[in-house]
């Protein structure tokens, strides 16, 4: 009776192994599956945050370039011109130095000056305009620019006094005026002017 017995529990115990479920690993897989699908989310957030950060970073790149390209563009327009103002001082200058006092063509002198004029005036506002819309003008290019300003009044006020003897037929004043003040004012004109274009270079 005793191996019967044995044999049951042997057949019960095999039973019992083969009715033993299989292990479910699903509910673990469907979690890794989970886990994966979040790390893929975040990290593409992290690219997206990554992309704007750097198109941000261009706009920004974009925005500096432009302004700094603005600031030498103005500097460019200001050094344009206090040149166009030197070029009419100069020709100035030049008409007055080579007009013959004893017997030159005095209304051919006078118009080609009144046109030098006409130039140094229209770009010495200019000048002024520039300047104050500038946001790096030192203090230098302030005082010479004072000094221009200034110094091409009294050229101008010459000019006037000039043009009325030349008009008048008073040519012996008209070149003593000349010889005294008007060559000694412009010499300082153009040297004003000179500094303060190379002053706006730096």
């Amino acid at each position: 009776m005793t191996a019967p017995l044995s044999n049951q529990g042997g057949q019960a115990n095999s039973g019992l192994m083969q009715s033993r479920p299989d292990t479910d690993f699903s509910a673990d897989a469907g979690l890794g599956k989970d886990a994966r699908n979040g790390n893929t989310g975040r990290e593409d957030a992290s690219d997206m945050a990554l992309s704007a950060a750097f198109a941000l970073q261009l706009a920004l790149n974009g925005y500096q370039a432009r302004a700094v390209q603005q600031v030498q563009d103005d500097q460019m327009g200001n050094f344009n011109a206090i040149s166009r103002f030197q070029g009419g001082v100069e020709s100035s200058i030049s008409i007055l130095e080579a007009y013959r006092w004893e017997n030159g063509e005095t209304e051919e002198m006078l118009e080609k000056l009144r046109a030098a004029c006409s130039t140094s005036n229209a770009w010495l506002w200019r000048i002024r305009f520039n300047m104050d819309g500038l946001q790096n003008v030192s203090d230098e290019q302030w005082v010479l620019y004072g000094a221009v300003e200034t110094t091409y009044g009294s050229y101008s006020a010459l000019l006037e006094e000039l043009e009325g003897y030349l008009s008048s037929g008073q040519d012996a004043k008209a070149s003593q005026l000349y010889y005294n003040k008007v060559s000694v004012c412009g010499g300082y004109l153009s040297q004003y002017t000179m500094q303060l274009l190379k002053a706006s270079i730096l």
